[in-house]
């Protein structure tokens, strides 16, 4: 079983996005105005070089997850509160305005948002301005009730190819193998929730058949989301630490991730392999400046 060790010598990623996101007991708009203006100057002014902002609402649905420890609290803030929520959102696009990042605050949650298929942003790049977010948010005295990182990863393979060659099946649902062989058009998943120590993991994967440019593929994601719901535990997001207890659930995570690939997986993620492999279509690809 690979761990956090050989994370230096991969660099090649299968991820199409990248979520952290931080959950907390719901402050008044007028604190959420108050706050934003904290926000906008360190995110628009302050060199962290998001270009605009709006003001946007969001519908609960939008606002809630998929995830059973909180689903109480969730049902209790839609009941008492059938509006839509007020949510100021800030973008880094490229140079065609394609947006790579969206941060969104409002009086329930604040996240950060990487679309890792416009540009690869290292870890640390997203970490280091949701730390900036932290300094902010510790003046107002929030009580967090939930902090996640969550990636969702995806590539594509050719028809004929065995999803056990790059991934380890026993993490997707095959019951249908049979089918799967002879069809043009599949669609499975599975999905694990389970706890470690003091991290939650929700884990989808998914397996299916279908058209990319008109050519019969098989399409393999996972979605892994870790996060952490212990109150006591979560003060430490505002404590001088706070950088490594990130980054301990960051390295959650990617132990998760390198479990469900195959060894030849991950030998093409590593940096002494080249990026060309016949039975890959689409999903591999090089990290940042590597």
């Amino acid at each position: 079983m690979y761990g956090i060790e050989i994370r230096e010598k991969l660099n090649k990623h299968l991820t199409k996005n990248a979520i952290l996101r931080i959950d907390y007991v719901p402050i008044s708009d007028t604190e959420v105005d108050s706050i934003n203006g904290k926000l906008a100057k360190e995110l628009l002014l302050n060199g962290m070089n998001f270009s605009n902002m709006k003001q946007t609402f969001m519908r609960n649905i939008d606002i809630q997850m998929n995830d059973p420890s909180i689903q109480d609290f969730n049902e209790f803030i839609n009941v008492k509160e059938k509006s839509r929520v007020k949510s100021y959102q800030y973008y880094k696009v490229d140079e065609d305005s394609n947006i790579e990042m969206i941060l969104t605050f409002n009086r329930q949650f604040c996240s950060i948002d990487v679309n890792q298929d416009i540009r690869y942003y290292n870890y640390e790049i997203y970490r280091d301005i949701f730390l900036k977010l932290l300094e902010i948010l510790k003046e107002q005295e929030l009580i967090i009730n939930r902090f996640s990182i969550k990636k969702f990863n995806e590539f594509f393979l050719k028809k004929d190819v065995p999803i056990d060659l790059y991934v380890k099946d026993k993490y997707f649902n095959l019951d249908c193998s049979d089918l799967l062989a002879s069809s043009e058009s599949f669609i499975s998943e599975k999905r694990y929730t389970f706890l470690k120590n003091i991290y939650n993991v929700n884990l989808i994967t998914h397996s299916s058949i279908g058209k990319l440019d008109d050519v019969i593929v098989k399409r393999i994601a996972f979605d892994i989301d870790v996060y952490i719901a212990d109150l006591q535990d979560l003060k430490k997001l505002f404590q001088e630490d706070n950088e490594e207890y990130i980054n301990r659930l960051n390295n959650e995570l990617f132990c998760v991730y390198v479990h469900i690939l195959n060894e030849k997986m991950i030998s093409l993620l590593d940096r002494s392999s080249c990026i060309e492999d016949g039975n890959i279509v689409l999903g591999v690809e090089r990290n940042e400046n590597t």
